[in-house]
């Protein structure tokens, strides 16, 4: 018979690992646009300038991506100790709080 705990413990291993694999995709997709939308940014006239607007924006973005590096970071070390780290997960919270106080 198949023992139903490794069964789950192994399924639960494979969605992580799925969830690693999207995260990671969707950070270098938007690392990318970033660069498109910077160069975007620079080339318009005046050219080398960017408005504030622009640049609250792209610094979002910024933050966005760092907070995705973050979770992946996280998920990999539960992955490795199957322990979720609270400074990880604090210090996640803490630079979304900072991207919506830049927003705002």
């Amino acid at each position: 018979m198949f023992d139903t705990y490794k069964l789950l413990k192994y399924a639960g291993r494979i969605m992580i690992w799925a969830i690693l694999i999207l995260l990671s995709v969707m950070i270098l997709l938007s690392f990318v646009y970033l660069i498109y939308e910077t160069y975007l940014k620079v080339i318009e006239p005046p050219y080398l300038v960017i408005d504030s607007n622009s640049l609250i924006e792209l610094f979002s973005s910024c933050l966005i991506i760092i907070i995705g590096l973050e979770l992946i970071e996280t998920v990999k070390a539960f992955l490795k100790e199957e322990i979720v780290h609270v400074e990880l997960v604090i210090l996640v919270a803490i630079i979304a709080i900072a991207r919506k106080v830049i927003v705002w």
